[in-house]
Protein backbone atom coordinates (compact mmCIF):
# COMPACT_ATOMS: atom_id res chain seq x y z
CA UNK A 1 0.00 0.00 0.00
CA UNK A 2 0.96 3.80 -1.00
CA UNK A 3 2.03 4.24 2.86
CA UNK A 4 2.10 8.46 1.93
CA UNK A 5 -1.28 9.23 3.31
CA UNK A 6 -0.48 7.50 6.69
CA UNK A 7 2.80 8.38 6.80
CA UNK A 8 1.42 11.78 6.87
CA UNK A 9 -0.29 11.30 9.98
CA UNK A 10 0.69 11.46 13.73
CA UNK A 11 -1.95 11.15 15.79
CA UNK A 12 -2.33 12.59 19.20
CA UNK A 13 -4.78 10.24 21.14
CA UNK A 14 -4.67 11.62 24.94
CA UNK A 15 -5.55 14.86 23.03
CA UNK A 16 -8.61 17.40 23.41
CA UNK A 17 -8.59 17.42 19.58
CA UNK A 18 -10.89 15.08 17.77
CA UNK A 19 -9.19 12.27 15.74
CA UNK A 20 -11.17 13.22 12.68
CA UNK A 21 -9.91 16.77 12.83
CA UNK A 22 -6.16 15.65 13.64
CA UNK A 23 -6.11 13.67 10.19
CA UNK A 24 -7.95 16.36 8.45
CA UNK A 25 -5.51 19.07 9.80
CA UNK A 26 -2.59 17.09 9.00
CA UNK A 27 -3.50 15.91 5.69
CA UNK A 28 -4.43 19.54 4.37
CA UNK A 29 -0.68 20.23 5.70
CA UNK A 30 0.72 17.65 3.43
CA UNK A 31 -1.21 19.07 0.67
CA UNK A 32 -0.68 22.38 1.27
CA UNK A 33 3.31 22.05 1.30
CA UNK A 34 3.24 19.78 -1.42
CA UNK A 35 4.45 16.58 0.51
CA UNK A 36 1.21 15.00 -1.23
CA UNK A 37 1.56 15.43 -4.33
CA UNK A 38 -1.34 16.51 -7.24
CA UNK A 39 -2.56 13.34 -8.20
CA UNK A 40 -1.73 11.45 -5.31
CA UNK A 41 -4.47 8.85 -4.83
CA UNK A 42 -6.13 8.77 -1.38
CA UNK A 43 -6.50 5.08 0.03
CA UNK A 44 -9.66 3.23 0.94
CA UNK A 45 -11.27 3.99 3.87
CA UNK A 46 -10.84 0.64 5.40
CA UNK A 47 -6.97 0.64 4.41
CA UNK A 48 -6.68 3.59 6.23
CA UNK A 49 -8.81 2.33 8.99
CA UNK A 50 -6.55 -0.59 9.38
CA UNK A 51 -3.23 0.71 9.49
CA UNK A 52 -3.77 3.95 11.86
CA UNK A 53 -5.93 1.50 14.08
CA UNK A 54 -9.16 3.71 13.94
CA UNK A 55 -12.89 3.47 12.33
CA UNK A 56 -13.55 3.63 8.90
CA UNK A 57 -15.67 7.05 10.20
CA UNK A 58 -13.48 8.38 11.62
CA UNK A 59 -11.02 8.22 8.38
CA UNK A 60 -14.01 9.58 6.11
CA UNK A 61 -15.03 12.58 8.28
CA UNK A 62 -11.61 13.98 7.62
CA UNK A 63 -11.84 12.50 3.58
CA UNK A 64 -15.23 14.00 3.70
CA UNK A 65 -13.85 17.51 4.75
CA UNK A 66 -11.17 17.53 2.50
CA UNK A 67 -13.19 16.94 -0.37
CA UNK A 68 -15.76 19.64 0.40
CA UNK A 69 -12.95 21.98 1.20
CA UNK A 70 -11.39 21.18 -2.35
CA UNK A 71 -8.44 19.68 -1.17
CA UNK A 72 -9.42 16.11 -2.17
CA UNK A 73 -11.76 15.48 -5.16
CA UNK A 74 -13.40 12.70 -7.09
CA UNK A 75 -13.50 10.89 -10.23
CA UNK A 76 -16.07 8.81 -11.08
CA UNK A 77 -15.49 5.13 -10.91
CA UNK A 78 -11.21 5.89 -10.34
CA UNK A 79 -11.44 7.03 -6.84
CA UNK A 80 -10.24 10.13 -4.93
CA UNK A 81 -6.99 12.04 -5.55
CA UNK A 82 -4.76 15.48 -4.23
CA UNK A 83 -6.47 17.94 -6.56
CA UNK A 84 -4.41 19.89 -8.72
CA UNK A 85 -4.42 23.66 -7.25
CA UNK A 86 -0.89 23.61 -6.98
CA UNK A 87 -0.01 23.90 -9.93
CA UNK A 88 -2.55 26.26 -11.07
CA UNK A 89 -0.77 28.56 -8.39
CA UNK A 90 2.38 28.04 -9.42
CA UNK A 91 1.01 28.79 -13.47
CA UNK A 92 0.05 31.62 -12.02
CA UNK A 93 2.98 33.19 -10.60
CA UNK A 94 4.18 36.35 -12.07
CA UNK A 95 8.11 36.20 -13.40
CA UNK A 96 9.30 38.65 -10.92
CA UNK A 97 8.33 35.85 -8.19
CA UNK A 98 10.99 34.35 -9.15
CA UNK A 99 13.44 37.53 -8.67
CA UNK A 100 15.29 38.52 -5.67
CA UNK A 101 12.18 41.56 -4.18
CA UNK A 102 10.67 41.98 -1.68
CA UNK A 103 6.98 39.28 -1.73
CA UNK A 104 4.10 40.43 -3.98
CA UNK A 105 1.49 41.49 -1.78
CA UNK A 106 -0.53 38.46 -2.54
CA UNK A 107 1.98 36.15 -0.70
CA UNK A 108 0.46 37.38 2.47
CA UNK A 109 -2.82 36.03 1.70
CA UNK A 110 -4.05 33.25 3.66
CA UNK A 111 -3.79 29.12 2.77
CA UNK A 112 -7.91 29.13 3.09
CA UNK A 113 -7.94 31.42 0.77
CA UNK A 114 -4.92 30.64 -1.81
CA UNK A 115 -7.21 27.81 -2.40
CA UNK A 116 -10.49 29.62 -3.11
CA UNK A 117 -8.52 31.79 -5.55
CA UNK A 118 -6.89 28.81 -7.34
CA UNK A 119 -10.12 26.87 -7.33
CA UNK A 120 -11.89 30.08 -8.30
CA UNK A 121 -11.14 30.06 -12.71
CA UNK A 122 -13.82 27.06 -12.50
CA UNK A 123 -16.40 29.31 -11.63
CA UNK A 124 -15.60 32.46 -13.76
CA UNK A 125 -18.94 33.31 -16.10
CA UNK A 126 -18.58 35.47 -18.61
CA UNK A 127 -19.67 39.12 -18.22
CA UNK A 128 -22.81 39.51 -20.27
CA UNK A 129 -25.14 36.12 -19.72
CA UNK A 130 -25.64 33.59 -22.30
CA UNK A 131 -28.52 31.60 -23.14
CA UNK A 132 -29.74 29.67 -20.65
CA UNK A 133 -27.90 30.98 -17.94
CA UNK A 134 -29.39 29.61 -14.29
CA UNK A 135 -30.85 32.26 -11.60
CA UNK A 136 -31.46 36.11 -13.26
CA UNK A 137 -34.56 37.34 -14.39
CA UNK A 138 -35.21 39.40 -17.63
CA UNK A 139 -33.58 42.28 -17.18
CA UNK A 140 -35.32 44.28 -19.99
CA UNK A 141 -38.72 43.56 -18.75
CA UNK A 142 -37.97 45.78 -15.08
CA UNK A 143 -39.45 48.95 -15.14
CA UNK A 144 -36.90 51.31 -15.18
CA UNK A 145 -38.50 54.49 -15.86
CA UNK A 146 -40.57 54.01 -12.85
CA UNK A 147 -38.03 52.82 -11.02
CA UNK A 148 -35.77 55.90 -11.95
CA UNK A 149 -38.52 58.01 -10.63
CA UNK A 150 -38.90 56.49 -7.34
CA UNK A 151 -35.34 56.95 -6.80
CA UNK A 152 -35.21 60.41 -7.45
CA UNK A 153 -38.15 61.06 -5.37
CA UNK A 154 -36.05 59.10 -2.81
CA UNK A 155 -33.63 60.84 -3.25
CA UNK A 156 -35.16 64.27 -2.71
CA UNK A 157 -36.48 62.74 0.51
CA UNK A 158 -34.18 61.65 2.47
CA UNK A 159 -33.90 62.57 6.50
CA UNK A 160 -30.60 63.15 7.98
CA UNK A 161 -30.65 59.91 9.23
CA UNK A 162 -30.99 58.35 6.56
CA UNK A 163 -28.65 60.61 4.59
CA UNK A 164 -26.24 59.78 7.13
CA UNK A 165 -25.38 56.68 9.24
CA UNK A 166 -28.36 55.78 10.43
CA UNK A 167 -31.06 53.07 9.85
CA UNK A 168 -28.02 50.81 9.40
CA UNK A 169 -30.24 47.77 9.32
CA UNK A 170 -32.81 48.94 7.19
CA UNK A 171 -35.33 51.82 6.47
CA UNK A 172 -37.89 52.29 8.24
CA UNK A 173 -40.21 52.63 5.80
CA UNK A 174 -38.65 49.46 3.56
CA UNK A 175 -38.95 46.90 7.04
CA UNK A 176 -42.51 48.17 7.79
CA UNK A 177 -43.11 47.25 3.83
CA UNK A 178 -41.56 43.82 3.92
CA UNK A 179 -43.34 42.89 6.86
CA UNK A 180 -46.45 43.28 5.71
CA UNK A 181 -45.80 41.83 2.82
CA UNK A 182 -44.18 38.69 3.87
CA UNK A 183 -46.91 38.76 6.31
CA UNK A 184 -49.44 39.04 3.73
CA UNK A 185 -48.42 37.05 1.32
CA UNK A 186 -46.31 34.46 2.68
CA UNK A 187 -47.54 34.28 6.01
CA UNK A 188 -44.43 35.06 7.67
CA UNK A 189 -44.88 35.59 11.55
CA UNK A 190 -42.74 38.73 11.82
CA UNK A 191 -42.24 42.59 12.55
CA UNK A 192 -40.93 45.65 11.13
CA UNK A 193 -38.22 45.45 14.49
CA UNK A 194 -37.31 42.19 13.19
CA UNK A 195 -36.53 42.48 9.78
CA UNK A 196 -32.90 43.51 9.02
CA UNK A 197 -32.21 45.05 5.59
CA UNK A 198 -28.51 44.13 4.15
CA UNK A 199 -26.57 44.57 0.82
CA UNK A 200 -27.79 40.58 -0.50
CA UNK A 201 -29.34 37.19 0.55
CA UNK A 202 -25.60 36.67 0.37
CA UNK A 203 -24.56 39.53 2.88
CA UNK A 204 -27.14 37.77 5.31
CA UNK A 205 -26.07 34.34 5.45
CA UNK A 206 -22.18 35.53 6.07
CA UNK A 207 -23.95 37.71 9.01
CA UNK A 208 -26.12 34.80 10.31
CA UNK A 209 -22.48 32.56 9.89
CA UNK A 210 -20.55 34.57 11.51
CA UNK A 211 -22.42 35.01 14.50
CA UNK A 212 -23.73 31.58 14.53
CA UNK A 213 -21.05 29.03 13.84
CA UNK A 214 -18.05 28.10 15.84
CA UNK A 215 -14.97 26.22 14.14
CA UNK A 216 -16.70 22.70 13.75
CA UNK A 217 -20.34 23.01 14.63
CA UNK A 218 -22.29 20.79 12.27
CA UNK A 219 -24.72 22.06 9.79
CA UNK A 220 -27.00 20.19 7.68
CA UNK A 221 -26.98 21.52 4.00
CA UNK A 222 -29.36 20.19 1.07
CA UNK A 223 -27.02 17.80 -1.32
CA UNK A 224 -26.90 18.81 -4.12
CA UNK A 225 -27.50 22.49 -2.66
CA UNK A 226 -26.67 25.98 -3.31
CA UNK A 227 -22.70 26.99 -3.16
CA UNK A 228 -23.15 30.89 -2.02
CA UNK A 229 -24.42 29.06 1.61
CA UNK A 230 -21.69 26.18 1.39
CA UNK A 231 -19.09 28.92 0.83
CA UNK A 232 -20.65 31.19 3.86
CA UNK A 233 -20.52 28.30 6.00
CA UNK A 234 -16.81 27.05 5.07
CA UNK A 235 -15.96 30.78 5.91
CA UNK A 236 -17.03 30.87 9.33
CA UNK A 237 -15.66 26.89 9.90
CA UNK A 238 -18.12 24.91 9.82
CA UNK A 239 -18.19 20.96 9.05
CA UNK A 240 -20.92 20.33 6.73
CA UNK A 241 -23.34 17.85 6.97
CA UNK A 242 -24.53 16.78 3.04
CA UNK A 243 -28.46 16.00 3.67
CA UNK A 244 -29.76 14.10 0.09
CA UNK A 245 -32.50 15.10 -1.81
CA UNK A 246 -35.50 13.73 -3.07
CA UNK A 247 -38.92 14.32 -4.69
CA UNK A 248 -40.18 15.97 -1.42
CA UNK A 249 -36.74 18.13 -1.03
CA UNK A 250 -34.40 17.59 1.96
CA UNK A 251 -34.43 14.45 3.61
CA UNK A 252 -33.93 14.79 7.09
CA UNK A 253 -34.50 10.77 7.24
CA UNK A 254 -31.20 10.32 6.00
CA UNK A 255 -29.34 12.57 7.62
CA UNK A 256 -26.33 10.69 10.03
CA UNK A 257 -26.57 10.34 13.46
CA UNK A 258 -25.02 12.16 15.11
CA UNK A 259 -23.94 14.51 15.16
CA UNK A 260 -26.89 17.09 15.93
CA UNK A 261 -27.46 19.80 13.59
CA UNK A 262 -26.56 23.68 15.35
CA UNK A 263 -27.58 25.23 11.54
CA UNK A 264 -29.86 23.62 9.21
CA UNK A 265 -30.05 25.28 6.08
CA UNK A 266 -33.04 24.75 3.23
CA UNK A 267 -34.28 26.28 0.15
CA UNK A 268 -38.42 24.86 0.84
CA UNK A 269 -39.78 27.02 -2.01
CA UNK A 270 -38.35 25.95 -4.99
CA UNK A 271 -34.81 23.88 -3.81
CA UNK A 272 -31.68 25.11 -5.47
CA UNK A 273 -30.59 23.64 -7.75
CA UNK A 274 -33.08 20.70 -8.10
CA UNK A 275 -36.27 23.01 -7.89
CA UNK A 276 -38.18 20.47 -5.87
CA UNK A 277 -41.04 22.03 -3.08
CA UNK A 278 -40.46 20.32 0.72
CA UNK A 279 -43.69 18.29 1.33
CA UNK A 280 -45.29 20.03 4.15
CA UNK A 281 -44.64 16.64 6.46
CA UNK A 282 -41.20 17.57 5.58
CA UNK A 283 -41.29 21.42 6.76
CA UNK A 284 -43.08 20.34 9.49
CA UNK A 285 -40.44 17.35 10.49
CA UNK A 286 -37.25 19.73 10.30
CA UNK A 287 -39.18 22.15 12.69
CA UNK A 288 -39.55 19.60 15.17
CA UNK A 289 -36.23 17.94 14.92
CA UNK A 290 -34.47 21.75 14.78
CA UNK A 291 -36.89 22.22 18.29
CA UNK A 292 -35.27 18.83 19.69
CA UNK A 293 -31.98 19.85 18.68
CA UNK A 294 -31.78 23.44 19.56
CA UNK A 295 -30.97 24.38 15.92
CA UNK A 296 -31.37 27.55 13.85
CA UNK A 297 -32.98 26.71 10.38
CA UNK A 298 -32.33 29.27 7.76
CA UNK A 299 -35.06 29.26 4.93
CA UNK A 300 -33.64 31.20 2.01
CA UNK A 301 -36.48 31.78 0.29
CA UNK A 302 -35.06 33.15 -2.92
CA UNK A 303 -37.71 33.30 -5.53
CA UNK A 304 -40.70 31.92 -3.70
CA UNK A 305 -42.71 34.44 -6.21
CA UNK A 306 -42.74 32.42 -9.10
CA UNK A 307 -45.28 29.63 -8.28
CA UNK A 308 -47.21 28.08 -11.40
CA UNK A 309 -49.02 25.50 -10.33
CA UNK A 310 -51.58 25.27 -7.28
CA UNK A 311 -51.05 27.61 -4.67
CA UNK A 312 -47.57 27.77 -3.17
CA UNK A 313 -47.10 26.43 0.57
CA UNK A 314 -46.92 29.37 3.29
CA UNK A 315 -43.33 29.99 4.50
CA UNK A 316 -41.55 27.29 6.93
CA UNK A 317 -40.71 30.05 9.24
CA UNK A 318 -44.83 30.94 9.92
CA UNK A 319 -45.81 27.29 9.87
CA UNK A 320 -46.10 27.12 13.91
CA UNK A 321 -44.49 29.71 16.82
CA UNK A 322 -41.11 29.30 16.35
CA UNK A 323 -38.01 30.90 18.02
CA UNK A 324 -35.40 29.40 15.56
CA UNK A 325 -36.54 29.79 11.73
CA UNK A 326 -34.25 32.81 10.15
CA UNK A 327 -35.87 33.68 6.77
CA UNK A 328 -33.57 35.49 3.93
CA UNK A 329 -35.43 37.00 0.98
CA UNK A 330 -33.99 39.00 -1.54
CA UNK A 331 -34.96 41.33 -4.77
CA UNK A 332 -32.53 40.00 -7.00
CA UNK A 333 -34.83 37.54 -8.71
CA UNK A 334 -37.99 38.93 -8.48
CA UNK A 335 -36.58 42.57 -9.68
CA UNK A 336 -33.07 43.07 -10.50
CA UNK A 337 -29.56 41.56 -9.03
CA UNK A 338 -28.05 44.67 -9.46
CA UNK A 339 -30.01 46.70 -6.68
CA UNK A 340 -27.73 44.69 -4.38
CA UNK A 341 -31.05 44.44 -1.94
CA UNK A 342 -31.71 41.45 0.73
CA UNK A 343 -33.30 40.78 3.64
CA UNK A 344 -33.70 38.85 6.15
CA UNK A 345 -37.06 38.07 9.19
CA UNK A 346 -35.17 37.47 12.54
CA UNK A 347 -36.16 35.76 15.88
CA UNK A 348 -36.81 38.46 18.21
CA UNK A 349 -33.45 37.22 20.72
CA UNK A 350 -31.23 37.38 17.52
CA UNK A 351 -31.76 41.23 16.26
CA UNK A 352 -29.91 42.72 18.41
CA UNK A 353 -26.57 40.67 18.08
CA UNK A 354 -27.06 40.33 14.28
CA UNK A 355 -27.76 44.59 14.11
CA UNK A 356 -24.39 44.69 15.95
CA UNK A 357 -22.71 42.82 13.83
CA UNK A 358 -24.27 44.13 10.92
CA UNK A 359 -22.14 47.78 12.21
CA UNK A 360 -18.94 46.05 11.93
CA UNK A 361 -19.21 44.34 8.64
CA UNK A 362 -20.45 47.02 5.84
CA UNK A 363 -23.36 44.82 4.53
CA UNK A 364 -25.56 47.52 4.19
CA UNK A 365 -27.93 48.88 1.62
CA UNK A 366 -28.34 52.49 0.06
CA UNK A 367 -31.13 54.17 2.24
CA UNK A 368 -32.19 55.64 -1.02
CA UNK A 369 -32.59 52.51 -2.51
CA UNK A 370 -34.53 51.59 0.33
CA UNK A 371 -37.22 54.50 0.36
CA UNK A 372 -37.44 53.56 -3.41
CA UNK A 373 -38.08 49.99 -2.69
CA UNK A 374 -40.80 50.73 -0.02
CA UNK A 375 -42.48 52.62 -2.25
CA UNK A 376 -42.60 50.68 -5.31
CA UNK A 377 -44.24 47.70 -2.62
CA UNK A 378 -46.58 50.14 -0.95
CA UNK A 379 -48.05 51.88 -4.13
CA UNK A 380 -48.36 47.99 -5.53
CA UNK A 381 -46.24 47.92 -8.05
CA UNK A 382 -44.32 45.27 -6.69
CA UNK A 383 -47.13 42.84 -6.85
CA UNK A 384 -48.22 43.97 -9.92
CA UNK A 385 -44.49 43.32 -11.69
CA UNK A 386 -44.50 39.88 -10.12
CA UNK A 387 -47.62 38.90 -11.66
CA UNK A 388 -46.23 39.60 -15.08
CA UNK A 389 -43.23 38.26 -14.80
CA UNK A 390 -44.73 34.56 -13.17
CA UNK A 391 -47.22 34.28 -16.67
CA UNK A 392 -43.92 35.30 -18.66
CA UNK A 393 -41.55 32.75 -16.65
CA UNK A 394 -44.63 30.20 -16.80
CA UNK A 395 -44.26 30.31 -20.58
CA UNK A 396 -40.81 30.33 -20.76
CA UNK A 397 -40.53 27.33 -18.29
CA UNK A 398 -42.76 25.06 -20.22
CA UNK A 399 -41.10 26.37 -23.72
CA UNK A 400 -38.16 24.91 -21.98
CA UNK A 401 -39.26 21.63 -21.16
CA UNK A 402 -41.41 21.18 -24.75
CA UNK A 403 -38.14 21.74 -26.70
CA UNK A 404 -36.39 19.40 -24.45
CA UNK A 405 -38.60 16.75 -25.19
CA UNK A 406 -38.59 17.78 -28.73
CA UNK A 407 -34.98 17.72 -29.02
CA UNK A 408 -33.11 15.96 -26.60
CA UNK A 409 -34.96 12.64 -25.82
CA UNK A 410 -32.62 10.10 -24.29
CA UNK A 411 -29.59 12.73 -24.21
CA UNK A 412 -31.39 15.18 -21.20
CA UNK A 413 -34.28 14.25 -18.86
CA UNK A 414 -35.30 17.72 -17.62
CA UNK A 415 -37.04 17.88 -14.27
CA UNK A 416 -40.53 19.42 -14.28
CA UNK A 417 -40.72 22.35 -10.93
CA UNK A 418 -43.98 24.36 -9.96
CA UNK A 419 -42.50 27.30 -10.25
CA UNK A 420 -39.01 29.20 -9.97
CA UNK A 421 -36.45 30.41 -12.80
CA UNK A 422 -34.32 27.33 -13.86
CA UNK A 423 -34.93 23.80 -14.27
CA UNK A 424 -32.57 20.78 -13.86
CA UNK A 425 -31.87 17.99 -16.21
CA UNK A 426 -30.34 14.71 -15.84
CA UNK A 427 -28.15 13.44 -18.29
CA UNK A 428 -27.29 9.80 -18.97
CA UNK A 429 -24.64 8.09 -16.80
CA UNK A 430 -20.82 8.50 -18.19
CA UNK A 431 -21.75 11.89 -19.17
CA UNK A 432 -19.19 14.47 -17.97
CA UNK A 433 -21.04 17.70 -17.20
CA UNK A 434 -18.53 19.94 -16.56
CA UNK A 435 -16.16 19.32 -19.95
CA UNK A 436 -20.18 19.28 -22.10
CA UNK A 437 -21.28 22.65 -19.55
CA UNK A 438 -16.97 24.13 -21.01
CA UNK A 439 -18.36 22.83 -24.41
CA UNK A 440 -21.88 25.07 -24.82
CA UNK A 441 -20.30 27.90 -23.63
CA UNK A 442 -17.92 27.91 -26.59
CA UNK A 443 -20.92 27.63 -28.91
CA UNK A 444 -22.89 30.49 -26.92
CA UNK A 445 -24.96 28.39 -24.31
CA UNK A 446 -24.50 28.77 -20.76
CA UNK A 447 -25.36 25.84 -18.13
CA UNK A 448 -24.47 25.57 -14.76
CA UNK A 449 -23.09 21.60 -14.31
CA UNK A 450 -25.47 19.75 -11.86
CA UNK A 451 -22.25 18.02 -10.28
CA UNK A 452 -20.44 21.67 -9.04
CA UNK A 453 -24.06 21.58 -6.34
CA UNK A 454 -22.50 18.63 -4.59
CA UNK A 455 -20.23 17.90 -1.74
CA UNK A 456 -18.02 14.90 -2.66
CA UNK A 457 -18.61 12.60 -5.37
CA UNK A 458 -22.12 13.89 -6.89
CA UNK A 459 -24.94 11.68 -7.09
CA UNK A 460 -26.39 13.08 -10.43
CA UNK A 461 -24.82 14.87 -13.49
CA UNK A 462 -26.63 17.10 -15.42
CA UNK A 463 -27.22 20.72 -16.40
CA UNK A 464 -29.02 23.50 -14.07
CA UNK A 465 -30.59 25.94 -17.33
CA UNK A 466 -32.40 29.54 -16.58
CA UNK A 467 -35.44 30.07 -18.57
CA UNK A 468 -36.53 33.25 -17.07
CA UNK A 469 -34.51 36.03 -18.47
CA UNK A 470 -34.50 34.25 -22.27
CA UNK A 471 -37.32 34.99 -25.15
CA UNK A 472 -39.13 31.71 -26.24
CA UNK A 473 -36.74 32.01 -29.49
CA UNK A 474 -33.37 31.92 -27.82
CA UNK A 475 -34.58 29.27 -25.54
CA UNK A 476 -35.71 27.03 -28.49
CA UNK A 477 -32.07 28.08 -30.67
CA UNK A 478 -30.13 26.83 -27.64
CA UNK A 479 -31.25 23.61 -27.18
CA UNK A 480 -30.64 23.15 -30.76
CA UNK A 481 -27.24 24.03 -30.18
CA UNK A 482 -27.69 21.68 -27.12
CA UNK A 483 -28.80 19.20 -29.19
CA UNK A 484 -25.19 19.28 -31.71
CA UNK A 485 -23.09 19.04 -28.58
CA UNK A 486 -24.34 16.37 -27.20
CA UNK A 487 -24.87 14.42 -30.21
CA UNK A 488 -21.13 15.29 -31.64
CA UNK A 489 -19.34 14.37 -28.07
CA UNK A 490 -20.71 11.65 -27.86
CA UNK A 491 -20.18 10.06 -31.20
Amino acid sequence: MDRSFTGAIDLDSCGTVPLYRQIYEQLREAILTGTLKPGTKVPPSRVMAQELGLSRTTIINAVDQLVAEGYLGARQGSGTFVTGWQRELEGRKPESATRSSPPARHSFVSKQWKLRLAQGKATERPSKPRPLRPGIPDLDEFPAILWARLMRRASLAQSADAAGYGFLSGHPDLRTALAGHLTEYRLVDTSPGDIIVTSSAQAALDLISRLLIEPDDPVWIEDPGYRGARSAFLNAGAKLIPIPVDGDGMAPDRAPSPPTPKLIYVTPSHQYPLGHTLSLARRLEILELAEAANAIIIEDDYDSEFHYEGRPIAALQGLRKSSNVIYVGTFSKALLPGLRLGYMAVPPALTSAIKALQRSTGHYASAGLQIAAAEFINAGHYRSHVRRMQSLYHKRRDTLISAIDSELPGLLTPLRPQGGMQLAGFLPKRRDDTALAEMLIKEGVEVDPLSSFFIGRPKQRGFLMGYAAWPEDQIEHAIKTMRVVLERSSS
